[in-house]
């Protein structure tokens, strides 16, 4: 796995998690300024959900809800089952670990950054009667 925080550059047939908990598929749109877009598949059809240019890395310009969690990298050796587990059973792969994960440890500036405006962390008070 990806240890960066940085997520990796996406290509047709990766396969990632969304926030809101979709998995999609990147494929090629000629709508997105970068020519690349996210589908997902809703059990009649895959549709587009996203255009990859409106996020700066993972994250999503205007919708947290669309903020990309996990990433599974597609190469020739595993670009069929990806793309199997994404189609018959709209499903990340369980039995295949994601290249790169959402870091859950962030430095502040890093938590400022994803917020907009800078913060205080303080120690939780615990009252008297717990």
């Amino acid at each position: 796995m990806i240890t960066s925080n940085k997520m990796p550059e996406l290509a047709p047939t990766d396969i990632v998690k969304l926030r809101n908990g979709k998995i999609g598929i990147v494929l090629g749109n000629k709508n997105s300024n970068n020519h690349l877009a996210i589908y997902t598949n809703n059990t009649t059809c895959v549709s587009c959900e996203e255009y990859l240019s409106n996020y700066e890395s993972n994250r999503h310009n205007n919708d947290r809800n669309i903020d990309i969690i996990k990433v599974w990298k597609s190469n020739f050796e595993r670009q069929c089952a990806l793309i199997d587990e994404f189609y018959t059973k709209n499903n990340a792969p369980t039995y295949m670990d994601p290249d790169w994960e959402e870091p859950t440890t962030m430095t502040v500036k890093e938590i400022e950054k994803i917020i907009g405006h800078p913060f205080t962390v303080i120690e939780e008070e615990v009252g008297e009667d717990e």
